[in-house]
């Protein structure tokens, strides 16, 4: 029997695994502990040598699940670099969290019960053909990756090295209106889940998303480019049947109305530089911790299909993590809704990346910078995405169990 790299005890959700150098003897009736044991961990999965296998085992009676078989044999690695990225990729995918919602939000507005706005799906977008993006090519090309690997249950997996590369580099192909049309699809969705007829804690809940998922926007600057985008005579449509207010508006203030019932605060994009100036902070504010706000903000159903992989939550949180995780899922989508689960996921990841920067807005006081504004933050996010992606391919079966986060 050959001796490879095989797990000992994983708990996926802490991205913690222990495992030793052996043949395979997790269904042996005696286990020699004295085998060479490493230890890996978030956030470098550098393998730390352990005395023996004890500790490994003592973990699968806690929260770890032991071993990790595939066709009936154990999982075998050749090398500590493969191993580690099978635990990574496994940490990353399950990285929706023990809570419901993955954050302090609670997750996203269910659906109502009863009647909802009849919103249009989505698919509008504003960039063109996004899967001639170089990132996307690059999800096509680990699906291929994956095709050419053959999984011999016990023996050592086969592999294959990933390169994506600089994504700001390979071009700019969609631009900034990657995060408009990441934003609508939310927009979109959470205007579905309107509660028409919902009790007070459904009403605070949507409140909640709406008004993080509208902040976030303000910050990046998006409103105006959602608003009179390709939805904006749906969105005329529909606020007066989602706020009868908005009928006894003056037609020139309507526009400003959707961004205002969701981020409580009026978005007026045409406003004096000098004032804007000094109501800067006020408009912008901040939005709350970002990964809470991911995981409060809903998904499509053509997308959610994408991200669930076993979760609850159908939170554009877990769709950053899935396409991290494996994101052949781009690829493996019908076209359309890959090229909206990318732009989903780059309008996300912005948003993580926003908490370290000026906000958009700020540079309407220079004329000109706002697009190089928007347009270095979508690269920043596709570069961040990307740094997240695999660095291995596994055949299939291996694949499938990353995306499944794990079974015994």
């Amino acid at each position: 029997m050959t001796e490879a790299w095989r797990i000992d005890s994983v708990d996926a959700r802490a991205g913690l695994a222990f495992a030793s150098w052996r043949i395979a003897d997790l269904e042996l009736d005696t286990i020699n502990l004295n085998k060479p044991a490493v230890f890996l961990s978030p956030p470098l999965f550098q393998a730390e040598a352990l005395t023996n296998r004890a500790i490994g085992f003592g973990a699968a009676r806690g929260s770890a699940q032991l071993g990790v078989f595939v066709g009936g044999a154990e999982l075998a690695f050749e090398t500590l670099g493969e191993l580690a990225e099978f635990v990574r990729r496994v940490y990353v995918g399950s990285g929706s969290g023990d809570t419901d919602g993955g954050g302090g939000l609670g997750g996203p507005p269910p659906a109502p019960d009863g009647p909802s706005p009849e919103v249009p799906s989505g698919g509008r977008g504003t960039f063109g053909e996004v899967l001639e993006h170089p990132v996307l090519r690059a999800a096509r090309e680990i699906v291929a990756a994956i095709a050419r690997l053959k999984f011999e249950a016990g023996a050592p997996v086969q592999t294959e090295e990933i390169h994506v590369g600089s994504a700001s580099v390979q071009g700019d192909i969609g631009g900034s209106a990657l995060l408009v049309d990441g934003a609508t699809e939310i927009v979109l969705e959470l205007l579905r889940r309107f509660p028409l007829r919902g009790n007070d804690d459904a009403v605070m809940t949507w409140s909640q998303s709406a008004q993080s998922l509208g902040t976030a926007i303000s910050r990046l600057d998006l409103w105006r480019d959602i608003v009179e985008g390709p939805y904006s005579e749906d969105f005329e449509r529909l606020l007066p049947k989602l706020m009868p207010v908005v009928g006894e508006m003056r037609q020139s203030y309507r526009r400003y109305l959707l961004p205002e019932a969701f981020c409580g605060t009026a978005a007026d994009w045409d406003f004096d530089p000098v004032i804007g100036f000094l109501s800067l902070g006020s408009r912008v504010g901040s939005h709350g911790d970002p990964v809470d706000c991911l995981a409060a903000w809903p998904l499509p159903a053509e997308i959610k299909q994408l991200a669930i992989l076993g979760k609850v939550e159908d939170s554009a949180f877990n769709l950053l993590c899935a396409i991290n995780a494996n994101p052949a899922i781009l690829a493996d989508a019908p076209p359309i809704n890959g090229e909206r689960a990318w732009s989903v996921a780059v309008f996300a990841a912005a948003n993580l990346l926003a908490e370290f920067q000026p906000p958009v807005t700020a540079s309407r006081l220079l004329p000109g910078v706002r697009v190089g504004a928007r347009r270095t933050i979508t690269n920043a996010a596709i570069d961040w995405l990307i740094q997240q992606w695999p660095t291995l391919a596994f055949p299939k079966e291996v694949e499938d169990m990353i995306q499944a986060g794990v079974s015994a």
